[in-house]
């Protein structure tokens, strides 16, 4: 199973955007995800599912799962 470091790199590559934009984006704080993708920390629940939704992947495959990569949000 892959990292949620190398997930977050290669979604982030695929998608073409900037560390900074995720987090403005998902909400979640620059300099954690600055931390997540250098592996230092696993982030938690909430702040994988706002990154997920900002990148358009599946949590699960963020997390390094083997599931498809793409996923489509229902509007609520």
């Amino acid at each position: 199973m892959e990292k949620i470091s190398d997930r977050l790199k290669q979604a982030l590559t695929m998608r073409d955007m900037t560390a900074a934009e995720l987090a403005r984006r998902s909400g979640v704080d620059k300099g954690s995800i600055s931390n997540y993708l250098k592996g230092k920390f696993m982030p938690k629940q909430s702040a994988i599912g706002s990154m997920a939704r900002a990148l358009g992947v599946s949590p699960a495959w963020l997390m390094g799962y083997d599931v498809k990569m793409d996923k489509v949000y229902d509007e609520q």
